[in-house]
């Protein structure tokens, strides 16, 4: 099994795995650059011609993520894929690309297909190039319609209203987990007949193929899509990545009745007629760009006690109906909820001042609470926050691990002293971020307190700097002597040149106290597998 002269460690499984780990590590990862997967590729198949041990291994890792079908269509000699780099699709960054079937592959092509056909678990993409539908449909029958990819994980489906494609399930097979689909009308076809109807019967077709969906993503702007979630017994969750989506009713009765769904996300109109007794394992809820009212029909239908998450991204509400949201998160969630994020644009024809304590009042209640997010902007509209709401903030939120207050145009704002405050009453605190517009020494309290081990400290704007940098950056590196500088520079990099100024203090202040070392600590996945070798 093993290559004349190979190194024993290479005779151990395990290692072999290790280092195709290794090496792999980019190949699930979205951001690797087309150039790094390619280094990745040249790596494995060095590593294969090494040690036998690696080729089985290596093949998996190689085919377990394409960017399309094209990699594995080009497989089949009989199949001719022209792609065209000078000229881009319409409405789209990707060359454009042409297939062509010249006739139907033999038994041994098809074989020859089938053995790396089942190693892919993910394609990003699914697009429906030219001729690409006329092929599936072929390659389908020549399958006996079975999926041509058998044991696929996870997809995104691009599905154009104008094409014919009775070939979806091909690419859609039982064991799909995680399904993407976009049905956003192309060229000419935002007002094409029947568009609503079209895009409901393709995915009938899809959602009936997958009976296991966990995940399901969906791209559009097809108001009174009718999406039959309830063939999805499974499913977990649900993201419908549109503002002000208006599905078909019977979508929230079928969706409410799902009994593993512990996450919904999207920009809904909430219709009034949800059940009541739904939504039994729901624990996230993230709403993007709705009315209040919309929110608060959601959250009225959700057993109390069991949302742990939730995320709002709320639109010109009034101050009842803001009232009403926060009220409704307390009184049903006060004992579950561990995150709130919240952005909240208010809108007023005149200036108005508004008490930030007094829109999150009923949420001191939430002693469990661990995150906390609040951005508020509106025009016209000056916000006010003192070191003293601050310090019920944290008497009232004792679990912090992250607080975020983004404030545009603050009225009163706190001071250094509210640092001091949270360090005191929040001991996991790691990640803060304050509307602290000015610095003054003045605000320096002169007290003693023990450090803190938080890891990140951002604020709005520190246009203004009272006194000297090092005294300030002295008083945040005594108090706070765990952050993480270098993170916290390439955040704020080419701006904000006052708090820079007091970051590179800092950062000179960690490497003194440090002994002058710069060395990173080496994982220790990578010495114990150093120690194979050895």
């Amino acid at each position: 099994m093993v290559a004349t002269g190979c190194h024993p460690a290479l005779q151990n499984p395990d290692v072999v795995w290790r280092i195709l780990q290794q090496l792999s590590l980019s190949l699930l990862d979205d951001r690797c650059s087309y150039d790094g997967t390619r280094k990745m590729h040249i790596g494995l198949f060095a590593c294969a011609r090494v040690c036998r041990m690696f080729l089985e291994p290596a093949l998996d890792f190689l085919w377990w993520k394409l960017r399309d079908t094209i990699p594995a269509l080009r497989l089949l000699p009989s199949i001719r894929v022209d792609v065209d780099t000078g000229k881009q699709a319409r409405f789209s960054t990707s060359p454009s690309v042409k297939c062509y079937m010249t006739g139907m592959p033999s038994d041994q092509e098809w074989i020859h297909f089938q053995e790396y056909a089942r190693r892919v678990r993910v394609i990003d993409k699914c697009c429906a190039y030219f001729g690409l539908p006329a092929i599936l449909s072929q390659l389908s029958d020549r399958n006996d319609g079975r999926p041509l990819f058998p044991l696929l994980q996870q997809t995104s489906w691009y599905y154009s209203l104008t094409e014919d494609n009775s070939s979806i399930a091909t690419l859609v097979p039982p064991t799909l987990r995680h399904l993407s689909i976009d049905l956003k009308p192309g060229y000419n076809e935002y007002y094409i007949y029947g568009m609503a109807e079209r895009a409901s019967h393709a995915c009938k077709i899809i959602l009936q193929a997958v009976p296991d969906l966990r995940v399901l993503r969906l791209y559009t702007s097809c108001n009174g899509l009718m999406l039959p979630v309830r063939l999805c017994r499974n499913l977990q969750k649900f993201d419908a990545s549109h503002f002000k989506l208006t599905l078909d009713p019977k979508f929230w009765h079928d969706l409410s009745q799902l009994k593993l769904l512990s996450e919904v996300k999207g920009g809904f109109r909430v219709p009034h007629n949800i059940p009541n007794h739904g939504f039994v394992a729901l624990q996230s809820l993230s709403l993007d760009y709705v009315e209040a009212k919309y929110a608060n029909r959601l959250l009225k239908v959700v057993p109390p006690q069991q949302l742990r998450d939730i995320t709002f991204t709320l639109v010109q509400p009034t101050p009842d109906q803001l009232l009403e949201t926060m009220t409704l998160i307390s009184s049903r969630s006060s004992m579950s909820l561990q995150t709130f994020d919240a952005v909240i644009h208010s809108d007023s024809d005149r200036p108005v001042d508004i008490s930030v304590m007094s829109i999150i009042e009923p949420l001191l209640s939430i002693r469990g609470l661990q995150k906390m997010s609040l951005r508020m902007s509106g025009r016209d509209t000056a916000f006010m926050l003192s070191d003293k709401d601050v310090v019920r903030l944290a008497i009232s939120w004792p679990e912090l691990r992250e607080l975020n207050l983004d404030l545009l145009c603050i009225m009163t704002e706190p001071t250094l002293q509210s640092l001091t405050t949270l360090a005191s009453y929040c001991a996991h605190l790691q990640t803060l971020h304050l509307p602290i517009f000015r610095i003054s020494v003045d605000d320096i309290p002169m007290e003693a307190t023990l450090p803190h081990s938080l890891q990140q400290l951002s604020f709005d704007r520190p246009i203004e700097v009272s006194g000297e940098n090092a005294f300030v950056a002295r008083f945040i590196d005594t108090l706070f002597p765990h952050l993480c500088v270098q993170k916290m520079l390439r955040m704020s990099r080419g701006r904000l040149c006052d708090w820079q100024k007091i970051l590179f203090l800092l950062q000179r202040y960690q490497i003194e106290r440090n002994g002058g070392d710069h060395a990173a600590a080496v994982p220790e996945d990578e010495v114990q597998l150093s120690a194979a070798f050895a």
